[in-house]
């Protein structure tokens, strides 16, 4: 978002600090899981357990779980041989659920003194899919990519599919 322009280099930085500190000081302990598995299989697994939700669709076969750090733990022990592959993340947060609440109502007070502006450089949303519209201009918006799944899979299948060959995921991992 800031090097597409849609804010000043000194309110990206200040938002990627409020959004952190924020997500840290979540009080509720949660777990995530990579998973091979479709979303539909997914959440056909997921019937009956509270606390927990479907966090990321990176591909047809790649989901992530995430939720109540207890509650995972006992969902893997009770259907995780019943996956090929499963893979625990290192997070201590249950990112993209709503046990993000807390954090998201503190983003959404840091973008409060945020001046949006025009994006120079477009790009598709994670949290639709699709090419990143003037939504993106919203604090409810950004709160809205904490909280819900990321579609990561269905953005690069809308890249994929008006012809883009090339990709370049920016971030702090491999």
């Amino acid at each position: 978002a800031t090097i597409s322009g849609l804010w000043s280099v000194e309110d990206g930085m200040e938002l990627v600090l409020a959004r952190g500190l924020a997500m840290g000081g979540v009080s509720v302990p949660g777990a995530m899981a990579a998973l091979e598995c479709s979303e539909s299989r997914l959440l056909e697994l997921l019937q009956g357990w509270d606390g927990l939700w479907l966090a990321t669709i990176n591909g047809p076969e790649q989901v992530v779980v995430s939720g109540r750090l207890e509650v995972l733990e006992a969902w893997l022990e009770a259907v995780g041989g019943a996956l090929p592959r499963v893979k625990r993340l290192a997070v201590s947060q249950a990112f993209h659920t709503p046990l993000m609440e807390e954090a998201a109502a503190a983003l959404f007070a840091a973008l409060a003194g945020v001046r949006f502006g025009e994006a120079r450089i477009p790009w598709v949303s994670n949290v639709t899919g699709e090419w990143a519209g003037d939504e993106v201009r919203t604090a409810e918006y950004w709160v809205r990519q904490m909280l819900s799944p990321v579609r990561f899979g269905a953005g690069l299948g809308r890249l994929w599919g008006e012809g883009w060959r090339w990709f370049l995921e920016v971030g702090p991992g491999a």
